[in-house]
């Protein structure tokens, strides 16, 4: 079976086919159930979900400790997310894209959100043309929303070590008609990091090199806070209103020593200082949202649905440059960076079904997304403290996107076979405003993608799967900025306003199997990208390197994931998962084009042990292998957790959990062009440790 794969995996890639085809969402499901971390999986044509339920590990964990359960998902110490060893995913909240998973916002929203929020985590690899997958895969969170009947509530809190600390208060009530729900987290976390980077360069241009080696240390204590509340109104037998809410506000204060040392290329020490720094940051995010159900008698639905959301993110960092070699006064640094980024979705869709084993389903789209980007570089007098605005490095930069789409999808089943095609169209207009220098840029582009998933049903048992797309991944709105951007004394930043969307075609192909408790897949896939936006570095001074943006490159990948879940006797339960993939990318350098190619995979493995009708013990452990970017390699990461659960009394449990306990966040990376060639390295995280208490109140237990 397994070689059969690989070759169905290879075939894949060999024979895509330069149309596109995406997948809809079909009606029928095939669940199964897995124990422990993830009690429940459903299996649906085009999608997985994993349920999270109540586990000690959530309780005490961030959004991204879920994620790093779920098969083939991988986030890392610095909050980057990978599924299937690829970069190009979308973070979706309920369904729907929000403000706060986007672009630098993503990263400190999922470690900062409580693991205990999320109710399940779906995985749709292949989107249909529902969704605007903007060339990736979906990672879905679906949050809790308490609709038991009655007035019920549940208490969490945990205290770690370095006085880390989480509480949870939620809630609901519910008459039969009108359900009211809330929730209130706060969290107060440490991070703490230690860098090294030694990078070798040579300017083709002028023919000079040299060597700069930086090492630095990172602290700092972020607290935040999210509440959200839900009324949901049964208007008739048919009908339903529903409005959610959300707030979050996160702080953290940070400090970093930086040590910095510049050298000839004789090897000669030039230049020798410390670089402390010091700022806070800050980001409020404001979701609201009002749907309108509407379940007809005959199987129609009809659902509306507005969104809003508002994420503001401020970065406020003040540096002292310290000089040992040359001797000379000290300078200080100021930098101020806030991000705005405002998103209105109107949506809508029905389904309509055709007797029993037919169904299609229509909608429309209307998304509005804009971003605002200040940013402020100045230089303080160290006597007086009067502030200097170096101009060349202050700009406010303003993007907005219309998406304008509409979907259509069917599903039917003939006999063993079920088809779920599907086609969206969609038009978008992107507009830059760079304010400070007076540029204006325009792009708009429309792009029918069509869409199919399709399974063979063997028995209610057994099924074969086979899914492609073929979509446009847009850029990021920061990468349009053509402002130039101060990273540190050797490195700048500078967006490309004339990026064009990417291609990306996804093809994969796999078998199902269930039964009671146990199931297992496996999956061939294969991906390519045409057009890829790809890093380009070149020097702009003797030793000062701009790295920008282009669409230079080219990507493919392919591999075999596979996945196991079941019981071993009444105590035992257990989750396997595996993932080995190639990879290879191609990207422009300054000596010509340069290629990269890796094997690499992952895995992640679960279980749970019941000794006791009272006693539960949980071990998770997940590996991500070596990867490649595009001028380099990032190494492998890995990660062990351990949690133990007792019920106490019928209302009152507690919950004792350990996090990373060998340590394995360290993280080497390499970066290798015609002109740079460095080896870094990153350790972040570390131990930590929970003891918490989780009470019921109402009717909960």
């Amino acid at each position: 079976m397994k070689r059969s794969l690989i070759l169905l995996s290879l075939n894949l890639c060999a024979g895509m086919p330069a149309f596109a085809q995406e997948t809809a969402k079909p009606a029928d499901t095939t669940v199964v159930t897995v124990t422990g971390k993830k009690p429940d999986v459903v299996r649906k044509i085009d999608s997985t979900i994993y349920n999270q339920g109540d586990s000690a590990a959530s309780q005490s964990g961030t959004a991204a400790d879920v994620l790093n359960t779920v098969p083939s998902v991988n986030v890392s110490p610095d909050g980057d997310v990978s599924l299937r060893g690829n970069g190009n995913v979308q973070i979706y909240i309920n369904g729907k894209p929000s403000a706060m998973m986007k672009g630098e916002n993503r990263a400190a929203t999922l470690q900062s959100m409580s693991g205990g929020d999320i109710a399940s985590v779906e995985v749709i690899t292949n989107p249909s043309a529902k969704y605007d997958a903007n060339g990736g895969a979906i990672i879905n969170l679906v949050l809790k929303s308490d609709r038991k009947p009655g007035a019920n509530g549940m208490l969490i809190a945990n205290l770690g070590n370095d006085v880390r600390r989480n509480a949870t208060l939620s809630g609901n009530y519910n008459n039969g008609k009108l359900n009211l729900s809330g929730r209130l987290g706060m969290r107060d976390d440490v991070r703490q990091t230690l860098n090294r980077d030694d990078r070798t360069w040579r300017n083709l241009a002028d023919g000079t090199s040299g060597r700069n080696t930086v090492s630095s240390a990172f602290f700092g204590r972020r607290q935040s806070t999210r509440v959200q509340g839900e009324i949901e109104y049964t208007l008739n037998d048919t009908d339903t209103l529903n409005f959610e809410t959300s707030a979050s506000h996160r702080y953290s204060n940070n400090h970093w020593q930086e040590f910095r040392q510049d050298f000839n290329s004789a090897g000669d020490l030039i230049r020798d200082y410390v670089r402390p720094k010091t700022g806070p940051n800050q980001q409020d995010d404001i979701e609201a949202e009002a749907s309108f159900t509407r379940n007809a008698a005959n199987g129609d639905k009809l659902t509306l649905t507005a969104n809003h959301s508002l994420t503001s993110n401020r970065n406020d960092r003040t540096i002292r440059n310290i000089y040992s070699l040359p001797v000379q006064p000290d300078r200080i640094e100021h930098f101020f960076g806030k991000t705005v980024t405002t998103s209105d979705d109107l949506k809508g869709d029905y389904n309509h079904p055709f007797g029993a084993t037919q169904e299609i389903a229509t909608g429309f789209d209307i998304q509005s997304e804009n971003n605002r980007f200040d940013t402020l570089k100045g230089d303080i007098d160290p006597i007086s403290g009067a502030e200097t605005i170096e101009t060349g490095l202050t700009n406010r930069f303003i993007v907005t996107e219309r998406l304008y789409a509409g979907y259509v999808t069917w599903q039917g089943r003939f006999g063993k076979w079920q088809f779920q095609p599907g086609a969206r169209l969609e038009g978008v207009v992107t507009r830059g405003h760079q304010i400070t220098s007076a540029m204006q840029t325009r792009s708009a582009f429309g792009n029918l993608t069509p869409t199919l998933h399709a399974a063979y049903i063997l028995s209610d048992e057994n099924r074969w799967k086979l899914s492609y797309t073929r979509s446009l991944q847009r850029p990021d709105a920061r990468d349009l900025n053509p402002f130039l951007a101060y990273t540190d004394p050797q490195n700048l930043r500078s967006g490309n306003p004339y990026l064009k969307p990417q291609t990306v075609s996804a093809l994969e192909g796999g078998y199902e199997h269930s039964r009671g408790d146990n199931s297992w897949s496996a999956t061939a896939y294969c991906r390519e990208s045409e057009r890829t936006i790809t890093d380009y570095s070149y020097f702009l001074s003797a030793d000062v390197l701009l790295t920008t943006k282009r669409n230079a490159g080219n990507g493919r990948s392919g591999g075999v994931s596979a996945e196991s879940s079941g019981k071993w006797g009444e105590k035992w339960k257990y989750s396997l998962s595996g993932n080995v993939f190639y990879a290879e990318l191609q990207a422009d350098d300054m000596s010509g084009t340069l290629r990269h190619s890796a094997v690499s995979g992952t895995a992640q493995v679960s279980l749970d042990y019941k000794p006791t009708t009272a006693d539960s013990l949980h071990l998770d452990g997940n590996l991500s292998g070596d990867t490649i970017t595009a001028q380099g390699t990032r190494s492998s990461i890995s990660a062990v957790n351990l949690s133990w659960k007792r019920k106490l009394k019928p209302r009152l449990s507690l919950t004792v959990s350990a996090s990373d306990i060998y340590n394995g966040s360290l993280v080497r990376t390499t970066m290798q062009t015609a002109s740079v060639s460095s080896v870094g390295a990153n350790l972040s995280g570390g131990r930590v440790f929970f003891v918490g208490l989780s009470y019921g109140l109402g009717g909960a237990k």
